[in-house]
C-alpha cells in the first residue's frame, strides 16, 4: 500500500536509511546501513516491538547509526530508531487534521494540550488518530484507533 501511516519523506535526507515494506507492506520497518531494524523501535529511549507505529503522538524521529549496544543493548548493528513523543505543554494548544488519498484512505488526527490548574502544576495531552484505508490489492485493508493521553 503507498499510502501507511509513516511519512517516509522525514528521513530522506538521512544517508544510509530507507523503508523496508516486509510482508507485503503489512510491517514498517527500515535498513539502516544495510541491516534491517525488523520492526524493532525505540519509543522514548526504550525498546518496543511493533508492528506498525502510530505517529499522531510523535514530536520528533532519531536515528542512530552504527551499533549502539553500549547505550541499548542488543540491536542490530545498522542502527536504531528511536521515536520520542510529545510532552503536554503548558500553553494550550489544539489542532485537528484531516488526510485524504488514493484506495479510500481517511485518516483523522486531533491534538490537545494545556493546563489544568491555575498555576500549571498539572497538564495533559490527548491524541487522538483515526485510519481507515482500502488498496489496490483484494481484501487488504486497514482500520486503526489510536488514543494517547498522557498528565504531568
Amino acid at each position: 500500500m503507498t499510502n501507511k501511516w509513516f511519512d517516509y519523506k522525514m528521513l530522506k535526507n538521512v544517508s544510509g536509511v530507507q523503508p523496508d515494506f516486509q510482508y507485503g507492506n503489512g510491517y514498517e520497518s527500515f535498513i539502516i546501513r544495510g541491516f534491517t531494524t525488523n520492526s524493532k523501535f525505540f519509543r522514548n529511549g526504550n525498546r518496543v516491538f511493533a508492528e506498525t507505529v502510530e505517529t499522531a503522538n510523535v514530536e520528533q524521529v532519531d536515528i542512530l547509526k552504527g551499533p549502539a549496544a553500549m547505550l541499548f543493548g542488543r540491536i542490530e548493528p545498522g542502527g536504531m530508531v528511536n521515536i520520542v513523543t510529545k510532552k503536554p505543554q503548558e500553553k494550550a494548544y489544539y489542532s485537528l487534521q484531516q488526510q485524504f488519498g488514493s484506495y479510500d484512505f481517511y485518516r483523522t488526527m486531533v491534538d490537545a494540550t494545556g493546563p489544568l490548574t491555575e498555576n500549571n502544576s498539572l497538564l495533559y495531552r490527548f491524541n487522538l488518530a483515526y485510519l481507515d484505508s482500502n488498496s489496490f490489492r483484494d481484501v487488504a485493508f486497514d482500520e486503526r484507533i489510536f488514543v494517547s493521553p498522557s498528565l504531568t
